[in-house]
């Protein structure tokens, strides 16, 4: 007749399952999440189609003045 199958759309929860957040509250974190990633995307039974990671800076921008700027920079230039 003609007509092509429209393929199914994918429900909420299968889009949903495919996503991971990993939260940090400070730069110890955000660097140990970092990296833990390449272990955690090989033990993924799926390709990686899609990383984001939300304001990688902050942290190092906002450390409380902990670390000098020349420092922070240098460690956001490795992670970068």
């Amino acid at each position: 007749d003609g007509e092509e199958a429209v393929p199914a759309s994918p429900s909420a929860e299968q889009m949903l399952d495919g996503i991971h957040v990993f939260r940090t509250h400070a730069k110890e974190e955000l660097m140990s999440v970092l990296r833990a990633l390449p272990a955690f995307i090989a033990q993924l039974r799926r390709r990686v189609r899609l990383l984001v990671v939300d304001s990688i800076a902050f942290h190092l921008r906002h450390d409380g003045g902990k670390h000098d700027y020349a420092k922070r920079m240098q460690t956001l230039g490795r992670v970068a």
